[in-house]
């Protein structure tokens, strides 16, 4: 049985997030730098510390956590399915996007990164592609950022494969890549365990 989700320590870190962000920040400094993310090496048990403090930054959009974030994202698919879970795609966009700064250039370094794992890319060049939008460097009436293709779990596999997506490359995720719920982050993972 898993122990009772510390809730009231959680949102005394949101309360107290200008004091403990240090805290939280070398937690992504010390994973983006190869740390692991397991209590217990032999047992697999994750502690969530990283994973929390990804949330919890984001939902402040504190830039500091960005360059440990990103530097967190240029990894194997092994990895990255080990260090965010059902957060690739949409959510890790999110937290990117929230952390950034408006400063794209290590977004734009991660989505060439051709060692790193594809969701990864994938969440850094969408939010390049938001950004080139809010500049006006695309013309909106040629297309426009509610055109980009959103996957659902039922829908066609954008690999061509014919499958649905989530027997496809949606199977790696766990989680269908639209469709989220407008409470995210932190939030929703209080509430859930509230």
């Amino acid at each position: 049985m898993a122990p009772p989700f510390p809730l009231a320590a959680a949102e005394e870190a949101r309360q107290r997030w200008d004091e403990l962000a240090p805290f939280f920040v070398a937690e992504l400094e010390r994973v983006a730098d190869g740390g692991s993310t397991l209590l217990d090496e032999n047992s697999w048990e994750y502690d969530g510390l990283f994973s929390f403090a990804a949330y919890l930054a984001a939902e402040k959009r504190d830039s500091r956590a960005y360059g440990p974030l990103v530097r967190a994202c240029h990894c194997s698919t092994e990895r990255a399915h080990a260090l965010f879970g059902a957060d690739l795609g949409n959510q890790l966009g999110r937290m990117l996007a929230s952390v950034c700064d408006d400063v794209i250039a290590p977004l734009k370094a991660l989505a060439e990164d051709r060692a790193a794992d594809m969701w990864c890319r994938y969440a850094a060049l969408l939010e390049i592609i938001r950004g080139w939008f809010d500049e006006d460097l695309i013309d909106p009436s040629v297309t426009g950022l509610s055109n980009l293709p959103k996957v659902g779990r039922n829908d066609p596999c954008p690999c061509g494969s014919g499958k649905k997506f989530k027997k496809c490359c949606g199977k790696e995720a766990n989680e269908p890549v639209a469709g989220e719920d407008k409470d995210g982050g932190v939030g929703r993972a209080l509430d859930r365990n509230g």
